[in-house]
């Protein structure tokens, strides 16, 4: 008798098979992640990695874990890509992290260590003649100022020429070659310097490195590192070295450091450093003060042309609506981008743009600190006002006309039914997204870094411009400013940017629900 699969069997077959294979996967790349991260030594990724292998494992294994299927997958994505983030710039503000303090406190050590060797007034010293060989690899032929002996040097090896059995040939006492190798004559020398200057060998005494063109010594370590003191000790001036925020630094000369430094921890110093020293905090709050305002602006100017152009449009004996509207969402369709370089590059280009030749003024729009900043909010409203052209245009539509029709019949004007009826009403829909879009705003790198790169440069203000906003100069500090990264000090400011927007938004979240009784 032929057995029947019902398609409730079939699903569940199918269901466990993408169960199965789902979970292969990930128990596989949790595995693989776990042992790459344990031989690292990197132990709080370590724990996450197999916290949330056994979270996926415990949600998918078994068929009674319903709501856990649907909650797990987001909060892993939450946690990737909203709370690790925040949580990692934190950190990182709370670090010297930048130019000078790029590596972990091993590595430094490591690279002054091996970074370290000096020649001094005590180093073994060597009458050196410079050998080549056809291809035009160098060589050292030292000789002992003790006994006269003979060696020959290479970057691999060093031995005595009497060990080696090699054919010299000579021209008086002159060596002329050995073994194929040709001495090179001082003139000649001059060509191979480069090469000369990067030769090292390594003998049971130390590296041996020329110091000129008949000359080689032997290279010491300069600074020995004490690891149960955890300190430097200079062997030419005996200074010592001790760790102080990333850089060992001298213990009778502060000034004194061994490069490189180290990442390491600074507490609050980066936030105190935004308000407490001039060239930050003057840059810091102006560039507040306009980053609030083209914020604002933006919002503002936008949502008035969007509504009024949709109102506009809206109105029942217009003709070519579709028309109309279509051609309103242009700027939102193109990439904003291309529209930004359109306009500094060709529409506001104080020499050769559009408005200036057109009008027949010669207006420094990008170059002068206000007209750039008027420039810069202008291009973002052109930017934004179709998105609020669209929202206002489907809001007016879930307006009953029945509304206005009493409105009419009350007596109220055109006026009076914007402000009674039409603006509260839009404003009910609005204001989650106003608060959206101030957020974005505020954070809206690319016309202020495409359009004027933040400048006019700030009189005395370090890396900050003029038309700079929070996170531009964020960005300058980070990775563009010319003098060094500042990692740490732009994660604390991008912290306090997370910060402002948080309150900001939830304050206006708060002061909406007054639309709602409406």
């Amino acid at each position: 008798m032929a057995t029947v699969v019902t398609p409730s069997v079939r699903s569940i077959g199918v269901g466990l098979v993408f169960r199965v294979l789902f979970l292969a996967i990930v128990n596989a790349l949790g595995i693989f992640g776990a042992i790459t991260l344990a031989a690292d030594g990197k132990w709080i990724y370590f724990a996450i990695l197999v916290a949330t292998t056994i979270l996926l494992n415990a949600a998918f294994a078994t068929t009674r874990a319903i709501p856990l299927k649907y909650l797990t997958p987001g909060l892993v994505l939450m946690f990737i890509f909203q709370l690790y983030p925040v949580a990692y710039t934190f950190v990182t503000s709370t670090s010297n992290y930048g130019s000078g303090n790029l590596l972990s406190k091993g590595q430094a050590i490591e690279r002054i260590t091996s970074n370290s060797r000096v020649i001094t007034d005590e180093s073994p010293r060597f009458p050196m003649k410079v050998l080549q060989n056809a291809t035009g690899d160098l060589h050292l032929l030292l000789e002992d100022p003790e006994s006269g002996e003979l060696y020959l040097a290479t970057p691999d090896s060093y031995a005595s020429l009497a060990s080696l059995s090699a054919n010299i040939v000579k021209d008086g006492e002159n060596i002329v070659s050995i073994d194929g190798y040709n001495r090179l004559r001082l003139k000649d020398i001059g060509s191979a310097q480069t090469a000369l200057d990067a030769f090292v060998s390594t003998s049971d005494q130390g590296e041996i490195r020329p110091t000129s063109a008949t000359e080689a010594a032997v290279s010491i370590d300069r600074y020995a590192y004490n690891k149960k003191k955890d300190e430097f000790v200079d062997l030419v001036s005996k200074e010592v070295f001790t760790p102080r925020e990333g850089l060992y630094t001298s213990t009778t000369n502060s000034e004194h450091v061994i490069e490189p430094g180290f990442k390491a921890s600074v507490g609050v110093k980066n936030f105190t450093k935004i308000f407490t020293e001039p060239t930050v905090r003057k840059p810091f709050i102006r560039i507040f003060a306009w980053n609030f305002v083209f914020a604002a602006g933006s919002v503002f100017m936008a949502v008035a042309i969007g509504m009024l152009l949709a109102i506009t449009l809206n109105h029942p004996k217009l003709r070519g609506k579709s028309i109309y509207r279509q051609l309103l969402i242009v700027p939102y369709a193109l990439p904003p981008f291309m529209m930004i370089l359109v306009w500094s590059q060709g529409l506001l280009n104080a020499k050769y743009g559009y408005i200036n030749n057109a009008f027949g003024i010669d207006w420094p729009w990008l170059q002068d600190p206000w007209l750039a900043k008027v420039a810069i909010i202008l291009v973002n409203t052109w930017l934004g006002f179709p998105y609020m052209f669209l929202l206002c245009t489907g809001l007016l539509q879930g307006i009953p006309s029945d509304i206005y029709e009493a409105a009419r019949v009350d007596g109220a004007t055109g006026l009076q039914q914007f402000r009674k009826v039409t603006l509260p009403m839009l404003l009910v829909g609005l204001s989650p997204l106003l608060i959206s879009s101030f957020a974005f705003n505020f954070n809206n790198f690319l016309p202020v870094y495409l359009m004027t790169g933040g400048g006019p440069a700030i009189p005395g203000g370090g890396t900050g411009g003029q038309t700079d906003i929070l996170v531009t100069y964020t960005y300058k500090l980070a990775f563009a400013s010319g003098k060094g990264t500042q990692y740490g000090l732009a994660s604390a400011i991008s912290i306090i940017i997370f910060v402002l927007v948080s309150i900001m938004s939830a304050f206006s979240f708060r002061q909406t629900k007054a639309f709602k009784e409406l």
